[in-house]
């Protein structure tokens, strides 16, 4: 398919996290396979006090890695994402999280698979890696884990992301906005863009060897934190979905199986307990979404 080297361009948002950058910048550097490709990086500083400027600048002074640096003052990860798009200039365009280190031979693994697989995309997996002991119930809910399928496998959206992920530059092409700004706050803008990819044709597949690993900070181990994150997923869904959709109505239906059997649940432990009460407030941001997108085009009229 390619009879040349490959042009990729590695994708970083960030976000007030200079050290975890420093570290995924560093790891970076091993990532080369000089025949099949050459890379360049793309930082785009989701900080409108640009407090990762000085990290990637040291990092230009001592690498000879082209690597760019941009800032998007707004707090939206879909802007930043698409100003990382619209600075690539790559055949391939990879993204990979600030709080993520890749495997040894990662880039190299994610590219042989999309040139044997002759798809769109590949994505894989990420490892959770705790930097403090995690709770019990954590552990034991397995709420950090993945679907982690056979290498080759076609992925549904919903099991799609960009913390780890290889795309072909020309999906993008004629789009200024692949990641819906309106989704940036909530999130649940890569899943948007996937589902939108997926019913346009374009296939992505899984790599279960170009694994990256996703280091979980100490406030991502309370359980506010995932009630929090869950409540802005159903809200996501709401601005994607319509009011009148099957998802909706299911989402309704588990809210009051959840509502009524939650209590029953602390019956086996802490684990279960957080587990559906995760599940019971994703419905109910789904619900609160729906309730507040009508509210307010009702105040418009």
């Amino acid at each position: 398919m390619y009879d040349h080297k490959l042009n990729i361009s590695i994708c970083i948002c960030t976000f007030k996290r200079p050290d975890l950058l420093k570290k995924l910048l560093f790891h970076l550097l091993g990532q080369k396979d000089d025949e099949l490709y050459y890379f360049n990086i793309i930082v785009v500083d989701n900080d409108f006090n640009m407090s990762a400027k000085q990290t990637v600048e040291a990092f230009i002074s001592t690498s000879k890695l082209r690597t760019r640096y941009f800032c998007e003052p707004r707090k939206n990860i879909a802007l930043a994402r698409n100003k990382a798009i619209q600075n690539a200039d790559g055949e391939l365009v990879v993204f990979i999280d600030d709080d993520e280190i890749p495997s040894a031979a990662w880039l190299t693994t994610m590219v042989r698979c999309f040139l044997d697989r002759h798809c769109d995309g590949v994505l894989g997996p990420v490892i959770p890696k705790f930097v403090a002991t995690p709770p019990n119930w954590i552990l034991r809910s397995n709420i950090f884990d993945r679907p982690d399928p056979q290498t080759g496998s076609i992925i549904s959206p919903k099991d799609m992301r960009t913390g780890n992920v290889l795309l072909k530059r020309n999906i993008f092409k004629g789009d200024q906005n692949p990641f819906k700004p309106e989704l940036g706050i909530t999130g649940g803008e890569d899943v948007e863009f996937f589902e939108r990819m997926t019913k346009g044709g374009h296939k992505f597949i899984w790599c279960h060897e170009a694994a990256a690993f996703e280091l979980i900070a100490k406030e991502r181990l309370a359980i506010d934190y995932h009630l929090r994150r869950a409540i802005n997923r159903g809200k996501a869904r709401a601005l994607i979905d319509p009011l009148i959709s099957l998802p909706t109505i299911k989402s309704l239906f588990a809210f009051i199986i959840y509502f009524f059997f939650l209590p029953f649940t602390i019956f086996g432990g802490l684990s279960l307990f957080n587990k559906y009460l995760i599940r019971l407030c994703d419905h109910s941001g789904r619900i609160i979404g729906h309730l507040r997108n009508a509210w307010q085009k009702l105040r418009i009229r």
